[in-house]
């Protein structure tokens, strides 16, 4: 497909078919990508936004494009009541320290 679509230049507006195959790397890899499951385990997953006047995103890794932002805490993907309490008793300024001292 791509050897025909080289040998057909033209220097009109795309059509759709070919709007298709010049994305089709990009889908593919996208596709790929998104297959690979993450390890068991527990992980806190967090928002990462970009937004503009009209429009929020959420950015994700390139690597795994079908999964927020996250940190695996560990292997064992078990809570205990203790640590959903906790979990629910932090705000947002707890998260970002928490997030910041992961790092370093």
């Amino acid at each position: 497909m791509q050897k025909r679509k080289s040998s057909t230049v033209t220097t009109e507006a795309p059509s759709a078919v070919e709007m298709l195959v010049n994305s089709i790397q990009e889908k593919i890899l996208y596709h790929n990508n998104s297959q690979v499951p993450l390890s068991k385990g527990l992980y806190v997953g967090y928002l990462k936004l970009r937004s503009s006047v009209d429009t929020i995103r959420v950015q994700v890794p390139e690597k795994a494009p079908n999964v927020v932002p996250h940190i695996k805490i560990r292997n064992n993907p078990n809570v205990s009541k203790e640590e959903w309490e906790w979990l629910h008793s932090i705000d947002n300024c707890e998260v970002s320290w928490l997030l910041n001292s992961e790092s370093i």
